[in-house]
């Protein structure tokens, strides 16, 4: 669940390490590139960032790859596409020092380091605001709100548990993520990725 941007005629070499690794390539046309560019910076230059948020996407992406090539699901692909390309933009864009919304970003480096260990107070604290002020500013700042923001941390996660290990029960994993059980997993996974939990680890494992 990383993400590595190219910008154009960049020289760079292909390397995974011994466990391999399964990657989703997005190739820009020229004219993508243009009109992408006109609304994000993202692809100025070389990156490599924590897609922290990317899992939902990254996996419901693969899920319509999986279901073949027609007219609807090329229309699903191509909206998925540009919301994980909205996505990596919003997660490697620098807060402005005079927006209101940078004092978000020690919020969010808590929400990615604790999930839904979080209490809202305890968020409201880190921004110097109170909780409704800050939910408020939240939802503006990312489209979302903090609870919604803090699911997809804790999927993130599990996916990266999920496809990383061949030995950890999922259960464990759940446990360990955030979760309350196996079953709060799988149903939260299936629902907001299209695929189980299980599907996700096969996938993995092939590759």
């Amino acid at each position: 669940m990383s993400v590595v941007v190219k910008p154009a005629d960049t020289l760079h070499a292909n390397r995974v390490d011994r466990r391999g690794a399964r990657c989703l390539l997005l190739e820009l046309t020229a004219d993508g590139a243009e009109s992408v560019t006109t609304v994000t910076s993202v692809f100025d230059t070389p990156r490599v960032a924590p897609l922290v948020r990317g899992a939902e996407l990254a996996l419901r992406t693969l899920v319509v790859l999986e279901k073949g090539d027609n007219e609807p699901a090329r229309l699903a692909l191509e909206s998925l596409t540009m919301e994980l390309t909205a996505l990596i933009a919003d997660e490697t864009s620098a807060i402005s020092a005079k927006d209101p919304a940078a004092r978000l970003e020690r919020v969010r480096d808590r929400l990615e380091e604790s999930g839904t260990g979080a209490t809202l107070g305890d968020l409201a604290k880190e921004a110097g605001c109170h909780p409704i002020h800050l939910a408020r500013m939240f939802r503006k700042a990312y489209g979302e709100s903090i609870g919604s923001y803090a699911r997809r941390v804790r999927l993130t996660r599990a996916a990266r548990a999920i496809a990383s290990t061949d030995w950890e029960t999922l259960s464990r994993i759940a446990m360990r993520t955030g979760y309350y059980d196996h079953s709060h997993l799988s149903h939260e996974f299936q629902t907001r990725t299209g695929m189980a939990p299980a599907g996700w680890r096969r996938l993995a494992a092939a590759s």
